[in-house]
């Protein structure tokens, strides 16, 4: 979500199987630091509140998290932000 300074989490669901776990919520906060982009490009801060969808599926071995991995929805994100491209309606 590129910095912010006021980020909170929002849990909705969780579940574990064997040796992984998984939580789905929400990410929010606002956007007050500089957001990278994958093609090495930076964003300054919009001073834009968000909320996104997100979810962290994680391996857990002898109570120690050996992998983790974290999805939000990038569209969402960059909507909430105004950083997409107006669609024409026509």
């Amino acid at each position: 979500m590129g910095q912010a300074s006021d980020v909170m989490d929002r849990l909705m669901a969780a579940m574990a199987a064997k040796d992984r776990e998984a939580l789905a919520g929400f990410v929010a906060g606002t956007n007050t630091g500089q957001l990278g982009l994958p093609t090495g490009g930076i964003l300054p801060p919009t001073g834009k509140q968000v909320r996104v969808r997100s979810c962290d599926v994680a391996r857990v071995e002898a109570g120690v998290i050996t992998t983790h991995h974290a999805y939000f929805d990038q569209m969402e994100l960059l909507g909430q932000l105004g950083l997409l491209p107006e669609l024409s309606t026509q």
